[in-house]
């Protein structure tokens, strides 16, 4: 390559989704650009047809940077998992790192420190640090997940596979924040060209599980132990559960997820026992507690279909609920626990 592209070409790229998010768009942009790096990075902001003026304010920052800015504009929703590969696919870097429209970066030196780590060890196809919880409302800082000792898993370099795995059996709730993260964009390519399916599906409601997983299984990964992101927790987000129904399509898109992955990955299903008896007695109430015969009667469609184990309390909720008068008996009684 010509020495005068590669001064073009940015070495990394940073994704920004956003989606009405006109109150936190700008925190956002202006902690990626105050990043100190010795390298030139390029931002890629995937807006999905925003309602409010989260637009009008990325075309604000795409003129006043636009050596730096590319923006694109979805005039459709195309929803938040076909809007994150579709942007990472734009990405020009030969890393990528990621932060949310409604998340910032709260230390300068993010991007330079995993950078130098991804371009001097070969092994590493994911770098990821610490961060925080911050409450929109009350702005009160919490550690990230501090009920689940993750100490086994955040050490400075551990073996992809072994992180993969504790990250579908969900050890934490959290082992890998994307808002944190950097990878080689040539890791996640290798397998979206053999499986695109493996990251884009309309049943698949998270966007950032396929690209972890992806990176884990092609690699070693890194952590920086320093808190380089403020997560925004107490109000609503792109996967926060509105209302019983909302929830249940979440986790059941999760759940089905979570069995591709780990068949795509020759993960024993056997081993995520644990992850799926939580989970499917987990959206079975949801359906439950809303009387949602349609989504009741899906739940155990899908526990027949896949042969999944379920605990002793999913089979009784699911003859309790066999008739109407048990039923209204059933979430009485549950509702005075």
């Amino acid at each position: 390559m010509d020495r005068r592209m590669e001064s073009i070409i940015p070495k990394v790229s940073i994704i920004v989704l956003t989606y009405n998010q006109e109150s936190t768009i700008r925190r956002t942009l202006d902690s990626i650009l105050m990043q100190k790096c010795d390298f030139k990075f390029e931002i890629v902001i995937g807006d999905d047809a925003s309602n409010d003026n989260t637009p009008k304010i990325c075309m604000e920052y795409y003129h006043k940077y636009p050596d730096i800015i590319k923006f694109i504009h979805n005039d459709h929703n195309k929803g938040v998992v076909r809007n994150y590969y579709d942007c990472i696919i734009a990405c020009r870097g030969e890393y990528v790192a990621d932060c949310a429209g409604d998340d910032y970066w709260v230390t300068d030196t993010k991007l330079q420190k995993q950078y130098d780590i991804l371009k001097n060890e070969p092994l590493v196809s994911i770098v990821h640090t610490n961060w925080m919880y911050e409450n929109v409302i009350s702005k009160e800082l919490t550690p990230q997940d501090k009920a689940f000792d993750k100490t086994e898993y955040q050490q400075p370099r551990i073996n992809g596979r072994i992180l993969l795995k504790a990250y579908l059996q969900r050890k934490a709730p959290v082992l890998v924040h994307s808002c944190t993260y950097m990878f080689r964009k040539s890791c996640l390519l290798e397998r979206y060209r053999k499986d695109q399916t493996f990251f884009v599906s309309t049943e698949w409601t998270c966007e950032d599980v396929s690209a972890i997983c992806a990176l884990l299984a092609s690699g070693d990964a890194a952590f920086i132990p320093e808190v380089t992101m403020h997560y925004s927790i107490g109000g609503k987000t792109l996967s926060s559960a509105e209302n019983y129904s909302k929830t249940f399509d979440f986790y059941y898109g999760a759940i089905l997820h979570n069995h591709y992955i780990a068949t795509a990955l020759n993960i024993n299903q056997s081993e995520l026992k644990n992850y799926y008896t939580t989970s499917l007695h987990y959206i079975l109430m949801q359906a439950i507690h809303s009387f949602d015969k349609k989504r009741r009667n899906k739940c155990i469609k899908l526990i027949s279909s896949y042969k999944f184990p379920i605990k002793l309390k999913t089979r009784l909720a699911i003859i309790l609920t066999c008739n109407s008068l048990l039923w209204h008996i059933f979430n009485t009684l549950n509702n005075r626990i």
